[in-house]
């Protein structure tokens, strides 16, 4: 299977995701999310639970 880097803001960000987990439409949510400093465990952690509130001060 193939795997995607998201490798958006940070260099070292070494998540990866199988390709066919993520479309082009989740893909650049989650970029958007790591410009705003929202690591994908967070993203995970709030797909798992809604009810976690995710700020990022600026």
């Amino acid at each position: 299977m193939k795997q995607t880097t998201i490798n958006c803001v940070h260099p070292s960000f070494d998540d990866t995701l199988k390709e066919d987990e993520v479309d082009s439409e989740w893909l650049s949510l989650i970029c958007k999310a790591k410009k705003m400093g929202i690591s994908l465990t967070e993203i995970k952690e709030y797909l798992l639970n809604p009810d976690t509130i995710i700020r990022k001060d600026p």
